[in-house]
């Protein structure tokens, strides 16, 4: 990690403990050293408060390399991808959801050969899973979980196999 980044974090974190005082404005906040983002960007619904610290410290850090003209760098091994209606990566969730809508359109379409033996494997089982699958594909993309992520991981093998 960017040197830089590790101290907007360390110091920015003091901001989700309980002993900030809560009556200080965000100006007074800011005169000490704390992000001024944070309070103009608060944080979407289910983010904690240290993954909306990370995400402002992670965006500015991103701006001063690009001013520098540095090199694009990986935080957590992802991009840094801006966030938009509370998702870090609005695509991947976009195209989760046209692959859901790909798969339930092809769940209600008529079979084509009823009296296949494997009929319910692949007109109501495959189906079904691949609709999981890209739901928690699009929960994942949306907000970034540790059950968010295995859930997209495990359903997304079983998809495959």
């Amino acid at each position: 990690m960017q040197p830089t980044f590790k101290s907007c974090l360390k110091k920015n974190n003091e901001l989700c403990s309980p002993n900030v005082v809560s009556d200080w404005s965000p100006e007074k906040l800011a005169q000490h050293g704390y992000l001024r983002e944070f309070f103009d960007d608060p944080a979407p619904p289910l983010w904690s408060c240290e993954k909306n610290v990370q995400y402002i410290c992670m965006r500015n850090d991103h701006k001063v390399r690009q001013k520098l003209q540095k090199d694009t760098f990986k935080y957590y091994g992802k991009w840094p991808f801006v966030r938009v209606f509370g998702c870090q990566e609005i695509f991947s969730v976009i195209f989760s959801i046209g692959n859901f809508l790909a798969h339930f359109i092809h769940f209600n379409s008529p079979p084509v050969f009823k009296s296949d033996p494997y009929y319910w494997l692949f007109y109501f089982l495959w189906p079904l899973v691949c609709l999981n699958s890209w739901v928690w594909s699009a929960a994942f993309h949306a907000y970034e979980h540790w059950a968010t992520e295995r859930l997209d991981y495990h359903c997304a093998v079983v998809c495959v196999l």
